[in-house]
């Protein structure tokens, strides 16, 4: 489990799809037409939920290397007792924070901030930032096919993105950045940041032009094929995206 989980964070693996699988879209709208706001007590503070980004590492090697908290890690010398938990679902993590079974959400500022959104009515489900591991810098990318040359060159162009991702307010400003409105675009999105049902598979449909990648996804796509590249990544919108 410990190697698993190791390298799960720190490598991000990448898996090969058929350029046959078809996308499959996600309904994405405001998180209380999804989730039910009845908050509950806190029924344990062990689940400790990460998501697929590298400083999440930070986190790991905190725990003592291991998904439960071992006994010479820095989180058990504090009276921490952890057991971490995959998560890049908003969605999964919300209702995990609203029915107690944690009292931990991990995300983005702007995950965070469409969690606040949705729970703001109760009070004590209101969120506090504990800590901000890292910014971007360039672990998130904009990868595109021929004939997108520039930002503005995405008018009218489908663009596949994780809904509820990470990647949204990076969206936000690449449309600000290129004089574009969301409805200038077509967006098809996507339940999952890797893997199946991610940009990255989706990217494999003739119909999609560009999509929003981790890089290790980003890297694997453009390799060996001169029609497709990143055109631009987080730390070029300077320091947008908080982790």
């Amino acid at each position: 489990m410990k190697l698993k989980l190791i390298a799960t964070a720190i490598c991000l693996a990448t898996t090969m799809f058929s350029a046959q699988a078809a996308v499959k879209s996600v309904d994405m709208t405001t998180l209380d037409n999804k989730i039910s706001v009845n908050g509950k007590s806190v029924q344990g503070e062990s689940k400790l939920p990460m998501i697929l980004w590298g400083a999440d590492a930070v986190t790991i090697f905190a725990n003592g290397l291991d998904s439960k908290t071992t006994s010479n890690s820095l989180f058990a010398s504090n009276n921490f007792d952890f057991n971490l938990e995959m998560s890049n679902s908003v969605i999964n993590q919300a209702k995990n924070y609203i029915s107690g079974k944690t009292p931990y959400f991990r995300g983005t500022l702007d995950q965070v901030a469409m969690l606040n959104d949705l729970v703001y009515s109760d009070e004590s489900l209101r969120p506090v930032v504990l800590e901000q591991l890292s910014w971007s810098k360039g672990g998130d990318n904009l990868v595109v096919k021929a004939g997108i040359e520039n930002l503005q060159d995405l008018k009218g162009k489908t663009v596949a993105i994780m809904a509820y991702g990470p990647h949204v307010y990076f969206l936000h400003r690449v449309l600000e950045s290129a004089g574009l409105e969301i409805s200038d675009i077509n967006i098809v999105w996507v339940e999952n940041l890797d893997g199946d049902g991610s940009p990255y598979s989706a990217f494999y449909d003739d119909d999609i032009d560009a999509g929003f990648m981790i890089t290790p996804d980003a890297f694997a796509i453009v390799e060996g094929d001169n029609a497709v590249r990143v055109l631009i990544f987080y730390s070029q919108l300077n320091k947008q995206i908080n982790l």
